[in-house]
């Protein structure tokens, strides 16, 4: 589990790395994207996956809300909005990387304040009491980072915007890092499909007594 979540790092950052060379003129714009699009459509599943497991493992500790729900949705979107960051640049698809940017970084930063409200509602809670203040701290220097790269956007300063989105980009991968102090105790992860004819039978069987 914890090999999953360093490799979806390790794709987000080549994901960053690309676009900076994008930036400064190392990549073309018709080689480069076709040459990290083969990176960045990985990044998907693994970072999907987390989310899918997080979820998952919230309702074995008996907890199944509309919150959970939620939270898988903001985290399923925030993958895929990481997914359309890495594979469309600035400077061919400005539209299409805005909207990803915003799914990754505000939907990301929505996700996380969902999980650490889950965080004092289930039981037992990994990480004793550090878990939870350190999830809300994180979520909170993401929020403001993000607050202020669109006002120093608004005010033309790109290179301060940058440095705040850069912090909100490792403050967030930080917090998916911390689904390992969650998932270390998961020895397995099972989906069960409940057959409709078998459950038509439980039914019948169930009548007659």
């Amino acid at each position: 589990m914890e090999g999953k979540i360093i490799y979806s790092v390790a794709l987000l950052l080549s994901t960053h790395a690309g676009q900076n060379s994008d930036r400064q003129g190392c990549g073309h714009g018709v080689y480069s994207p076709f040459f990290w699009q083969s990176l960045r459509r990985e990044a998907l599943g693994p970072f999907t996956w987390v989310c899918v497991i997080r979820y998952q493992q919230v309702i074995d500790y008996g907890h199944q809300s509309a919150l959970n729900i939620v939270s898988l949705v903001a985290g399923c979107l925030c993958a895929v909005g990481g997914s359309m960051v890495g594979n469309f640049q600035t400077v061919n698809q400005i539209h299409v990387h805005l909207v990803g940017a915003f799914l990754a970084f505000f939907i990301g930063n929505v996700y996380f304040w969902l999980q650490a409200a889950l965080t004092y509602k289930i039981q037992p809670r990994h990480g004793g009491k550090w878990i939870g203040p350190v999830r809300i701290i994180c979520s909170l220097v993401c929020t403001v980072c993000l607050c202020l790269v669109v006002l120093l956007h608004s005010l033309n300063k790109r290179t301060a915007a940058a440095i705040c989105e850069w912090v909100a980009a490792m403050v967030l991968l930080l917090l998916f890092g911390l689904f390992a102090v969650d998932f270390r105790h998961i020895h397995g992860h099972y989906f069960h499909v409940i057959q409709e004819k078998s459950r038509i039978q439980n039914s019948t069987t169930t009548l007659e007594l």
